[in-house]
């Protein structure tokens, strides 16, 4: 039993990625080195990116990772600062927060909106193909903007209909990791208060070794979710 159970979450595990694979490029002209993981618990939310290691400096030249358009562009005190969404035509949006800048055809918009509203922070969204990208067209330098504890760069991928994030890690870009995950606890909780069903410890049971380049996982096993 135990056997069969582990073949088939590596298989479930393994089928899901393979369905993320896209020729996105970085977002950044340096090696990836992350600071921040997909689904770390904050304060008062999960993290919904992932945070890229810009040197301790600000201002380097941020890609967009595909061809695509402006969606939306928001510029704010806090949250995510100076932040740029980009809708690509795979249905996904990417998202590049904490901004020191935008690039000059970006900011020439955004002066436009500040100075109709009379206001320095906006929120601004584009009709669709307003402001094209091309894929590694630079958007904006990065920066220390919004809510942000240090200079980096926040970024997630969108599914486009529903803004739900997606794991970046999904779609293989290089990310340069050398420390193995340690996985020390796994838990299995019911979502469904409503039947009560009893939950089982994983971990009693089942001895389960997964390489994972992100110590979060999301994944519907039958009627359960599982965490990592």
């Amino acid at each position: 039993m135990h056997k069969k159970f582990y073949i088939y979450f590596t298989y479930i595990f393994l089928l899901n990625f393979s369905g993320y694979t896209q020729n996105y490029t970085n977002p950044l002209n340096i090696d990836l080195i992350l600071s921040g993981t997909f689904g770390e618990l904050r304060s008062n939310h999960f993290h919904a990116g992932i945070d890229l290691k810009t040197k301790g400096v600000e201002g380097l030249n941020v890609y967009s990772i595909a061809d695509g358009y402006i969606s939306r562009v928001k510029v704010s005190s806090f949250g995510y600062g100076k932040v740029i969404y980009i809708a690509h035509y795979d249905g996904n949006t990417s998202v590049y927060a904490h901004l020191k800048e935008f690039s000059h055809k970006i900011d020439s918009i955004v002066k436009i909106e500040q100075y109709k509203n009379k206001k320095f922070e906006i929120d601004y969204y584009l009709q669709k193909d307003a402001i094209k990208i091309k894929q590694k067209e630079i958007i904006g330098k990065s920066g220390n903007s919004g809510s942000s504890a240090g200079a980096h760069l926040h970024f997630e991928i969108r599914d486009s209909k529903t803004q739900k994030p997606i794991n970046p890690l999904y779609f293989d870009f290089k990310i340069k990791d050398e420390i193995k995950p340690n996985i020390k606890k796994l838990k299995v909780y019911n979502f469904n208060n409503k039947n009560n069903h009893q939950t089982f410890d994983v971990v009693k049971k089942i001895k389960i070794i997964i390489l994972l380049m992100t110590h979060y996982i999301q994944r519907r096993i039958w009627n359960r979710y599982i965490y990592i």
